[in-house]
């Protein structure tokens, strides 16, 4: 799968040895999630650890939670982690906060959400 881009969100893929990495930019709505469910399906197809960076990400709303949520319950019951960065105080670490909390442990950067599903 290639990256892929919405009007106002870009979604990319990137395979490395630790995990498959999905760095998301932009907008994340109704119309924008379902180009994330496809990088995330594309990812657990792989059979690898899953890493969702929203580094860049401006907005984040309940389509993508519900993207976030169904890829974590797949990864959790085939025993595959699923890590995501949220810098403290961008929109989706806010939305994880109030809408999940404790679901989704903190990962403040790519670096330390790779870290966490190598180890």
């Amino acid at each position: 799968m290639s990256p892929k881009s919405h009007a106002y969100c870009d979604v990319g893929l990137e395979h490395q040895p630790e995990a498959t990495i999905i760095t998301v930019s932009g907008e994340v709505d109704l119309f924008a999630a379902p180009t994330l469910v496809a990088a995330l399906e594309h990812a657990r197809l792989r059979a690898e650890p899953i890493v969702v960076d929203l580094s860049a990400c401006t907005f984040f709303d309940s389509a993508g939670l519900t993207a976030l949520l169904r890829a974590h319950l797949a990864s959790e019951a085939e025993g595959r982690p699923l890590a995501i960065a949220r810098p403290s105080g961008s929109c989706p670490e806010r939305l994880l906060e109030i809408t999940a909390p404790g679901h989704f442990p903190a990962h403040t950067s790519r670096a330390d959400a790779v870290a966490a599903v190598a180890a």
